[in-house]
């Protein structure tokens, strides 16, 4: 896959809300590792599948999940990726 379409498809195109914009079929989303912002992108699928890629880290993770029919699935998958996961690692400049 040509870095071009990487780079265009991980770009804001649409603002969703306060937190999230959307690319190319991607959702985008900076949030706060160790007090410093990282971009993020990520996709979903139903039951809160996802697959979340974080370049500043190095980092990519995929979240399985059969939560099918409830209504907070992927509020289940965000907040093991963003809190839990993502506060756990440690980051380039971290010792």
């Amino acid at each position: 896959m040509p870095r071009s379409w990487v780079a265009e498809s991980t770009r804001p195109h649409a603002r969703i809300d306060e937190r999230n914009e959307f690319g190319y079929l991607w959702w985008l989303r900076s949030v706060e590792v160790h007090g410093r912002p990282v971009s993020t992108y990520y996709m979903t699928g139903s039951g809160g599948n996802k697959v979340f890629v974080v370049p500043d880290l190095s980092l990519v993770a995929v979240i399985t999940s059969e939560n099918f029919g409830r209504g907070d699935a992927h509020e289940l998958s965000d907040r093991l990726m963003f809190e839990y996961l993502l506060g756990s690692v440690e980051g380039p400049d971290d010792t």
